[in-house]
């Protein structure tokens, strides 16, 4: 299992997308349309590298090679580590569910209850703490800061 302890706390945001149809990558692009990727990286699949294309625009992709229990964490550190701005992984549900649980430190079992729909994605967040998950099976970034707590006590 990676050791996210050993990225940066640069605040840098790493989305972990499932791959889905052509009309699942069209709405997806556009979601993202404003948060466009720095780095971006491929699981060794033609689907996965398909979309991985369309967000790269042309830029080259990385390649991501699954480690002993077919998540690709170690991978996703190291390229945290190194990243300069956004990063995006595109990987098949299994892959993508037991590299969030694996980041996330879960045991494996954990990655049985996380779903991520095609063309939805896990965004995981580098910070002092470590990898944090900040959204969980979203289409793409969410521009609403929602509601807060009732006892939250900031300025309005």
């Amino acid at each position: 299992m990676a050791d996210p302890s050993h990225t940066r706390a640069a605040g840098t945001e790493a989305w972990l997308v499932r791959p889905g149809d052509e009309a699942e990558l069209a709405a997806c692009r556009a979601a993202f349309e404003t948060h466009l990727p720095a780095t971006v990286l491929a699981f060794p699949e033609p689907a996965c590298q398909r979309w991985a294309a369309a967000f790269a625009g042309g830029g080259a992709c990385g390649r991501l090679q699954p480690g002993p229990a077919g998540d690709v964490a170690a991978a996703l550190v190291d390229a945290l580590t190194r990243a300069e701005g956004r990063l995006f992984a595109f990987l098949p549900g299994p892959a993508l569910c037991a590299t969030v649980a694996g980041l996330l430190g879960l045991a494996p079992p954990g990655a049985r209850a996380l779903r991520v729909d095609p063309g939805r994605a896990f965004l995981l967040r580098d910070e002092r703490v470590g990898l944090v998950l900040r959204h969980a099976n979203v289409l793409g970034p969410e521009h609403d800061p929602g509601t807060r707590l009732p006892l939250w006590r900031g300025a309005p």
